[in-house]
């Protein structure tokens, strides 16, 4: 129902968000009706009796039902309990076992709950128990009950000293060894899927990492090229150190001696036509060749053009929102960097003037770059932050003079 009608709801990565609106509606339902309960004279304690009767029954009684009769009204399967099996026979019985006495152990607990918390009300209504004690016994119950919940997540055991958290990864041999070369290049670790560990991102600037939503177009280019082998794709992300495993899972280091460099200059643009013929047209590259789409063809005036000897382009400063580069040249030449094209956000400068920032090679940056000597810059700044950070400030803003408005109105109102 929801990600069918409710907008935007359809976005989420799991649909079982939807349980926030609940963990939110029950526990503020559950204040107001205890703030009616406690505070609106017009209730007479007869129907407030009734209404607490009720409470205990629906909430009492659906904890007592799985208390009593959960432990064989469910089968406490699981998905993966034939595999759990294959490896250890016989082990899903121990889990049906645990799912059993998790329910019972819960529901226990939630009768006890309610039962406790149904009787601070009823003693309240006797006239036994003042107002501000009753909420003391609520405020320590909620207590127990979150932290009890909380310390399945986050128990005793994660609690461990800074210095190990600062530091999760130890570096081996090999991280020691690629870390000796001070320079900017990019590190593959084929000891495992680059694509879903974080541990080489600690050390070096990986081709890949984990994340659960990552970059689609980067994606595919894993999937249909450097997961079959194209080492010239390796290349052109300026990949200079593979790292991986012998025959024994030890790690070795090999140095990439033909990455491409942060930047380059080609002498040749091939053509294609749209996204899938360029992810095609990469299964044979080189550092000569840049691969656009035709859409491109008016921004470039020329498709070839030759290199002297001092032709150069360079990076100068790297940072992560603010990469520099110098070039040379006695033509003009397209320029190819070894970095993510990605338009919401990214702005080109060359000599301190904007410039378009095309695609190549499916998912790399490139720019015309005129004859002669230039500063290239490319700076992140992305138009949703500084929009989003007006729209804060406004709203900041429009709070206090709604609070300061109301402060005066309340004067006013008092003075009358």
């Amino acid at each position: 129902l929801f990600i069918r009608y409710v907008p935007l709801y359809n976005k989420f990565r799991a649909v079982s968000s939807i349980q926030v609106i609940l963990e939110l509606a029950v526990p503020v339902l559950g204040v107001l009706g205890l703030q009616k309960f406690l505070s609106d004279p017009s209730l007479p304690n007869a129907k407030k009796e009734k209404a607490l009767l009720y409470s205990v029954g629906i909430t009492g009684g659906i904890a007592l039902f799985f208390l009593v009769f959960g432990g064989s009204w469910f089968a406490f399967e699981g998905a993966n309990d034939a595999y759990y099996n294959s490896m250890i026979p016989h082990f899903s019985e121990a889990l049906v076992q645990d799912r059993k006495a998790m329910m019972f152990h819960d529901s226990l607990r939630s009768l006890l709950l309610v039962l406790a918390a149904a009787g601070s009300l009823f003693v309240f209504l006797k006239g036994k128990l003042k107002t501000t004690p009753l909420l003391i016994v609520f405020f320590l119950l909620i207590i127990y009950d979150g932290v009890s919940i909380a310390k399945r997540y986050v128990n005793d055991e994660d609690f461990v000293p800074a210095s190990k958290m600062e530091k999760p990864f130890q570096a081996t041999e090999a991280d020691k060894a690629i870390l000796k070369d001070q320079g900017h290049y990019r590190v593959a670790d084929f000891s495992g899927n680059p694509m879903n560990e974080g541990r080489t991102s600690y050390f070096h600037n990986a081709i890949g990492g984990y994340h659960a939503a990552k970059p689609r177009r980067y994606q595919e280019l894993f999937d249909y090229q450097i997961a079959k082998n194209n080492v010239e794709v390796l290349n052109m992300l300026n990949t200079k150190y593979l790292i991986l495993s012998d025959e024994k899972g030890n790690q070795q280091v090999q140095e990439n001696p033909d990455a491409y460099g942060n930047a380059w200059f080609v002498t040749q643009i091939r053509w294609v036509q749209d996204a899938d013929k360029a992810i095609k047209a990469m299964d044979s590259i080189s550092k000569e060749v840049a691969v656009l789409e035709q859409k491109y063809q008016a921004k470039i005036p020329a498709t070839t053009s030759v290199l002297d000897s001092t032709d150069f382009i360079r990076l100068e400063k790297y940072q992560a929102n603010r990469i520099s580069y110098k070039s040379q040249s006695k033509q003009a030449h397209l320029a190819l960097f070894s970095e993510m094209y990605y338009p919401y956000g990214w702005k080109a400068f060359i000599d301190g003037k904007e410039q378009e920032i095309l695609r190549a090679n499916y998912v790399l940056r490139a720019l015309w770059i005129p004859a002669g000597k230039h500063q290239i810059l490319f700076v992140f700044k992305p138009e949703v932050v500084q929009k989003g950070a007006h729209f804060s400030l406004l709203g900041y803003a429009l709070f206090i003079l709604i609070g300061v408005l109301l402060w005066l109105w309340s004067k006013k109102r008092a003075k009358k």
